[in-house]
């Protein structure tokens, strides 16, 4: 399991962040760098990125970040 920094650990307030972005480091994303409001990953294309929330508003934000990821070609399980 890949440890994950950015100038310290990334802990992002959301705990169910932290699989997702597993998920995504595992297939060659890359963590941007870090913005006022959240994350920032990077696509193994290089030029392709995608941002989560650091503190998500509402209930959809795990939608919101899992549906960017499919979009921008993050492969995950079932829907």
């Amino acid at each position: 399991m890949p440890v994950l920094r950015l100038g310290g650990q990334v802990r992002p307030s959301y705990p169910d962040w932290r699989p997702l972005i597993r998920a995504a480091v595992a297939q060659g994303w890359r963590l941007g760098r870090r913005t006022r409001h959240g994350l920032r990953l990077l696509a193994p294309d290089g030029r392709t990125t995608v941002s989560l929330p650091g503190t998500p508003g509402d209930w959809r934000a795990w939608r919101n970040a899992v549906a960017a990821l499919r979009r921008a070609g993050l492969e995950l399980g079932r829907r």
